[in-house]
């Protein structure tokens, strides 16, 4: 079994369709099941709820694929590794979010990082030499991490998916 969720009809996509792809369906899944939880334990029992009608949750996810790939051919079987382990909650922004990498992402992927250059007057891409899409979050935590620190003034440190003490 691969480490990351391969899905073959959309691994060969450039990695900001597959950072949007993944996003949209973040979202929809959040308006699905509400999108204020206190915890991300809230949320993913509130998943496991809605998996446990099989069929409500098939339906349901080829809607949400359908919407956000059309023309893909995208179905449930597709995306068999989505479960509730795989919802993660972000420490920068506390935004709830799906995991499609091999289950190491410390932070949300949802908005996306641009640089501008000065100089050029236009934007670098947001995608790193190893193929890995930058996020705002991302760089957020890189540069507090840099600074020596976990986050603002003020900020709520999360470990191992929930609050930490």
């Amino acid at each position: 079994m691969p480490k990351s969720p391969v899905v073959p009809a959309i691994e060969s996509k450039d990695p900001e369709w597959k950072r949007c792809f993944y996003s949209n369906i973040s979202y929809e899944f959040s308006v699905i099941l509400g999108d204020r939880f206190d915890s991300i334990e809230d949320f993913r029992a509130a998943f496991d709820e809605l998996r446990e009608d099989l069929k409500d949750y098939r339906d349901t996810l080829d809607q949400v694929l359908e919407n956000n790939a059309p023309g893909y051919g995208l179905t449930w079987r597709d995306f068999k590794w989505i479960r509730a382990n795989r919802w993660k909650q972000c420490p920068v922004c506390g935004r709830i979010y799906l995991d499609y990498t091999n289950g190491r992402s410390g932070t949300c992927y949802l908005d996306e990082y641009l640089r501008f250059n000065l100089q050029t007057r236009e934007y670098y891409d947001n995608v790193d030499y190893r193929g890995k899409v930058k996020s705002m979050c991302s760089e957020k935590y890189r540069a507090w991490r840099k600074r020596g620190r976990q986050g603002p003034l003020g900020y709520i440190a999360f470990k191992g998916g929930g609050f930490a003490s």
